[in-house]
């Protein structure tokens, strides 16, 4: 039981998380979108309208 813990626990290494300020997203029509992934979810925030939370995408998840 031990050994399956430590071994689970090497393999949940967490992904490298990435903001980028696009302009134009996705033809949104917005100024900027600030997108944010992490290799589990892309989210997408449109800083013009209070950063709202436009898009929650969990990909093939």
């Amino acid at each position: 039981m031990i050994l399956l813990a430590a071994a689970l626990a090497t393999q949940a290494q967490p992904s490298p998380s990435t903001v980028s300020q696009l302009p134009d997203y996705l033809n949104w029509g917005w100024g900027e979108v600030m997108v944010l992934e992490n290799g589990l979810i892309t989210l997408a925030m449109v800083p013009q309208i209070g950063a709202r939370v436009m898009q929650y995408n969990l990909g093939a998840h």
